[in-house]
């Protein structure tokens, strides 16, 4: 056997039959081993420095034998393709490139690239060469209202740092159902709303009302007065009447102070309400006050003969009755009049009373 070769070509092996080199373009064939037929293993390949076999080659730089896995990993890392040649003899393909970044899913990605637009893992050869690697403190997002700009972790996570608890944020709303927004110290904005059913100022036309999910809700209907309503657009009680001095008069309710002047609920305006009584009559010969066209209040008398005063009806008066101008008139008889003893006295109408009068000694 040649102990020396001064230029090494592709090693073959097949099934153990033999071991055929090229030695300056010249096949040969170790001693001891079985020659193959003629073509068997097929020509050799000329400069395949980097070939893998299913036996043992030498490593024609250093010398070396290399076992066809080591081989085949060691290709497999620098983006060799192996195939397998019509012998059944495991080879590379010289003509894939050399991936000096990662090689991930059959693809050389170039350092830096991310997965699948996820920032937080990408190509790292200083850490591996066949899958992505974290991007431990790469940015990978803006702040929030409670948390800082968002880094990744070690695990690959996309993390934000909170703020403090009690960090302003949200609605500054300082209500009396709804309190100012604060962080709440684990990235959240919290709403500081008052306990649902606390009791609130009245929302509308002096409602009764109580907090709920922030806000002020009426629990009762509105408060206003029965000739007043509720207006949805000033949330106050409106006059359905007439407005005078702060009192809001109902249809025909007259003036506080004037019972001529009376509330005309169409114009909402006071009107003078001719004929309307506008005080008590002002003794037994009068009737109630009336309202004139006017609008002053005028006493009205009774009629003549209206009963009015004493009732009374006997020999010496009868029942009181008004003159037709105001007055009663005691309506007294003149005369003489009987008495419980006419044989000693004399009987006469005085004043509307029977009095007597002494006539005979004899009666003393």
């Amino acid at each position: 056997m040649k102990t020396r070769a001064r230029r090494w070509g592709a090693v073959w092996i097949a099934a153990g039959l033999a071991c055929q080199l090229t030695v300056d373009d010249e096949p040969f064939v170790a001693e001891g081993a079985l020659a193959p037929e003629p073509g068997a293993l097929g020509p050799p390949e000329p400069n395949r420095p980097d070939a893998a076999v299913s036996g043992t080659s030498l490593d024609a730089g250093k010398g070396a034998e290399t076992t066809p896995a080591a081989a085949s990993a060691d290709a497999g890392a620098r983006g060799a393709a192996p195939h397998v040649t019509d012998a059944g003899v495991t080879a590379l393909d010289s003509s894939a490139e050399r991936c000096e970044s990662c090689l991930i899913d059959g693809q050389c990605l170039p350092i830096g690239s991310v997965r699948n637009g996820d920032v937080c893992w990408v190509c790292d050869p200083n850490r591996s060469t066949l899958a992505y690697s974290p991007a431990v403190g790469a940015p990978c997002g803006g702040e929030s209202e409670c948390s800082s700009s968002a880094r990744c972790d070690a695990q690959g996570a996309c993390r934000r740092q909170p703020l403090p608890a009690g960090t302003p944020c949200g609605s500054p709303s300082l209500g009396a159902c709804d309190g100012a927004d604060t962080c709440d110290g684990d990235g959240k904005c919290d709403a500081n709303h008052a306990a649902s059913g606390t009791t609130c100022d009245p929302v509308a036309c002096g409602a009764l009302g109580a907090c709920r999910d922030g806000a002020c809700v009426a629990i009762e209907g509105p408060q206003c007065l029965p000739v007043e309503r509720c207006s949805p657009a000033t949330g106050a009680c409106e006059c359905t009447g007439c407005s005078v001095g702060g009192t809001c008069l109902a249809q025909g309710e007259p003036h506080p102070t004037d019972p001529c002047l009376v509330c005309d609920p169409e114009s909402h305006e006071l009107r003078i309400a001719t004929g309307a009584v506008c005080g008590p009559p002002a003794g037994e010969c009068h009737e109630s006050s009336v309202c004139d066209a006017a609008g002053a209040c005028v006493s009205r008398t009774r009629a003549a003969g209206s009963s009015c005063g004493d009732p009374t009806n006997d020999q010496c008066t009868s029942a009181d009755t008004c003159d037709g101008l105001g007055a009663c008139v005691a309506n007294h008889r003149q005369g003489a009049c009987e008495g419980p003893q006419p044989q000693c006295f004399f009987y006469s109408c005085e004043g509307g009373t029977c009095t007597s009068r002494r006539l005979l000694a004899a009666c003393d």
